[in-house]
């Protein structure tokens, strides 16, 4: 090197040192700005271990970024801060919950969560700006207005909406109403409690044109489906669901979105944070990618007629309001 250095003009040796300089300078700034990502998860839950393998297989995310991965049994508020993250992705509500208790600084993204699981962690949702400024909740919940206009698009001469909730899933039904003034349909929210359910049902499902149900297993689960299926269909009351699973079972139509779209707008949230652009209008982040899925064969005994599956969810993302 040095034999071969002598032989060069001062000029164009002082060229290739600056050079050399520059390049590593680029090396290091680089390797500043690559920030660490920290997963966290539970031990063998599948759709977790599902979630986590899409995200590492983000390409734009893995050139600039380090995914790294740890279990919530091995998590503690040490280990999690010797990994110095610069933003922590949760993925279920107990992480959420461990997490929240360590009341760290580090930015952290709660996703494949449930709005009123969230609401139990985090009670100033939805908007924990002040309280909880560095935590936003990926929620699986879709937007209301997605859902309205849903309604809107399956049945247009729909007035009367009518939805049920316990206190675990309030601040859904608030979000609904606060819906109501932006839409033609009347909102009606309708406090229950799984063992007083039956009673109202039969009452409501006769004076309404639509039941929605909100993503509330007190509610909504195995054992109260086939009830709260038959009674509506009894009065031809359809029953927008929240699930592929609900509609499988007999609800008329829901908007869903599955894994890989959900680690679509992860990515982008990570790379939007990364990149000082990730500014939520609120603590709740929305499904930003969906498609809508219907029973066909409800909707005949329903008699109702209504777009393709397809042709709704284009009609949806034409006019999507996501908050």
């Amino acid at each position: 090197m040095d034999r071969f250095t002598n032989k060069l003009p001062i000029t164009q040796f002082g060229l290739l040192k600056t050079t050399v300089f520059c390049i590593l300078l680029l090396v290091c700034v680089f390797s500043v700005q690559a920030g660490t990502v920290l997963v966290v998860s539970e031990k063998n839950v599948k759709h977790q271990n599902t979630f986590l393998s899409l995200l590492k297989e983000q390409s734009f995310l893995t050139k600039e970024h380090v995914i790294k991965s740890i279990f919530l049994n091995e998590l503690s508020k040490q280990k999690l801060q010797s990994f110095n993250p610069s933003l922590i992705v949760s993925l279920s509500n107990n992480v959420s919950k461990e997490i929240l208790s360590y009341r760290i600084n580090t930015p952290t993204i709660h996703a494949l969560a449930m709005l009123s699981n969230s609401n139990q962690l985090a009670a100033c949702l939805p908007n924990c700006i002040k309280k909880l400024p560095q935590h936003h909740f990926l929620v699986l919940d879709q937007p209301p207005a997605r859902q309205v206009n849903l309604i809107k698009l399956i049945k247009p001469n729909s007035k009367e909406l009518a939805i049920f909730y316990t206190q675990k899933s309030a601040l859904i039904a608030e979000q609904f109403k606060l819906r109501e003034k932006l839409t033609a349909l009347t909102i009606r929210t309708y406090k229950t409690e799984p063992s007083s359910l039956g009673y109202q049902l039969d009452e409501i499902s006769k004076n309404s044109d639509v039941i929605l149900a909100i993503a509330d297993t007190d509610i909504f689960n195995i054992s109260t489906l086939p009830q709260i299926l038959l009674t509506s269909y009894r009065h031809q009351t359809p029953v927008i669901g929240f699930s592929r699973g609900f509609v499988k079972a007999g609800a008329l139509a829901s908007v869903v979105s599955d894994i890989p779209q959900l680690v679509k707008q992860l990515a982008e949230l990570i790379s939007e944070h990364e990149n000082d652009h990730f500014k939520p209008y609120n603590s709740i982040i929305y499904p930003k990618y969906f498609n809508v899925i219907s029973n066909r064969n409800v909707a005949r005994s329903l008699f109702l007629v209504f777009p393709s599956d397809a042709n709704l969810t284009s009609l949806l993302q034409s006019n999507d309001v996501i908050q």
